[in-house]
């Protein structure tokens, strides 16, 4: 663990302390491989909703969204990249997919998550 605190110890290095087991880890792991494979920088950050308390986008078929409260938060996203059925799974649990139904899904933030779906058939597997 890192011991934080006031400037200079809260800029510990991440490679002292690397624990592969720790769940940051591993959420590091799959948004930089992602990043590779989907190469979102090269494409245009197009604005899907915005609200006080949550926030969508996407670039090219991956869609980004956040929340700034630790509460749930339920939002329907009717603008969107994505045909009628499209089934969008969370690049960090690959068991919560969404469907595109009647021009629409429903994104569920838990917490104060962040959520980072790729359509199914584009998905990739990323080993913990």
């Amino acid at each position: 663990t890192w011991g934080g605190g006031q400037d200079p110890n809260n800029r510990e290095p991440l490679w002292t302390n690397m624990d592969r087991k720790f769940y940051l880890y591993d959420f590091v792991k799959k948004i930089v491989t992602a990043r590779l494979k989907y190469q979102w920088w090269n494409q245009p950050i197009e604005e899907r909703y915005a609200s006080d308390n949550f926030y969508a986008f996407s670039r090219g078929v991956v869609f980004f969204a956040f929340t700034n409260t630790d509460k749930t938060t339920k939002q329907e996203i009717r603008q969107h990249p994505y045909s009628e059925g499209t089934l969008l799974c969370n690049l960090f649990w690959s068991t919560d997919c969404v469907k595109v139904e009647n021009g629409a899904f429903i994104v569920v933030l838990l917490q104060g998550e962040v959520k980072v779906f790729v359509p199914q058939e584009k998905a990739i597997l990323v080993n913990s």
